[in-house]
């Protein structure tokens, strides 16, 4: 999508424009069309919780025309019956096809990240997408491919917090020419990492804790994403680094580099649509790694990790 990628429109009005009472009216309308990095995405939802996450996670986002042509709509509301009452729930829809089972009101807005994430894995079949964070500096971006748990998101939130742009927390979309597309939205943290950042960076902006799903650690809560993060959404970023962080309680701080071929077996783990992509997943993930000095990391002192990643941003 990168060569269909628009530039942000100039004097375009901002999701933090408007009031976060006219935001609620028109999410309870309508919809609200943002667009995120290249996407343009219609949320829709009467629920007041998720209007006022939505105000403050994305606020530098660029609203879009009700006129123009989507990619996805996602929709968010309430159940009828005792569901409403008793043990709230939500009801997510894309498309107008309702998806997963109902979630728990108290999840706010993160319904909505899940609704995009779901999105994005489905509908972005024409470019290669990796399970990773990935940041950037001096046009240079570091990939950070991790399972569920290992602490990409954590170090996404840091690194951005250290003057590093975020690209994603969540997903790495390649265009064909092996740059890497900038889709900033918040950052999710589970569990001891949402403390851990807290403490860290008491200046980003993040929402209340809420519940996280059954199969994972809580509480869970979104980090805005950092304004140049948001302004620079249009400029791509060439891969000069994959890292393939873990985070364990009381570890010593280890860094390993990989060869190419173990780096390339990794990578294509955490790839979502490589069967889909066939041949030219196997050959652009190629020279993806044919062009990036490749690392695993282990770490318990979040510092010490950040220390690491500075050192290779002052690499030649």
């Amino acid at each position: 999508m990168a060569e269909l990628f628009p530039a942000p429109r100039r004097g375009a009005a901002r999701v933090g424009d408007l009031p976060e009472v006219e935001l609620a009216r028109r999410l309870a309308d309508s919809g609200v069309i943002v667009d995120i990095g290249p996407f343009s995405i219609r949320l829709t939802s009467p629920i007041l919780d998720v209007a006022r996450d939505f105000h403050r996670m994305y606020a530098d986002f660029p609203l879009g025309d009700d006129g123009q042509v989507v990619d996805v709509g996602i929709d968010l509301q309430r159940p009828w019956g005792l569901r409403r009452w008793w043990r709230p729930q939500m009801l997510i829809a894309i498309e107008g096809v309702r998806q997963f089972n109902p979630v728990e009101l108290a999840f706010g807005s993160a319904a909505f990240e899940w609704a995009f994430n779901m999105s994005l894995a489905a509908r972005t079949n024409q470019h290669l997408v990796v399970h990773a964070g990935v940041v950037e500096k001096g046009g240079r971006a570091v990939v950070l491919p991790a399972d569920p748990g290992a602490g990409k998101s954590t170090l996404s939130a840091a690194l951005m917090a250290s003057g590093w742009r975020l690209l994603s927390d969540e997903a790495v979309v390649f265009a064909q020419d092996d740059t890497v597309l900038s889709i900033p939205r918040p950052v999710m943290l589970k569990g001891p990492s949402t403390a851990m950042i807290r403490a860290r960076f008491p200046a980003l902006e993040m929402t209340v804790p809420r519940p996280a799903p059954p199969d994972t650690e809580g509480p869970l809560c979104l980090v805005r994403p950092s304004g140049n993060s948001v302004a620079a959404a249009a400029t791509p970023a060439r891969v000069r680094w994959v890292v393939f962080p873990r985070y364990r309680s009381g570890a010593a701080f280890a860094v390993q580099q990989l060869e190419r071929g173990p780096a390339f077996m990794r990578l294509a783990e955490h790839t979502i649509n490589y069967g889909v992509r066939g041949l030219s997943a196997f050959e652009q993930l190629g020279r993806v790694v044919g062009g990036a000095t490749c690392h695993t990391l282990e770490y318990s002192v979040l510092d010490e990790a950040l220390d690491f990643f500075e050192r290779l941003s002052r690499e030649a």
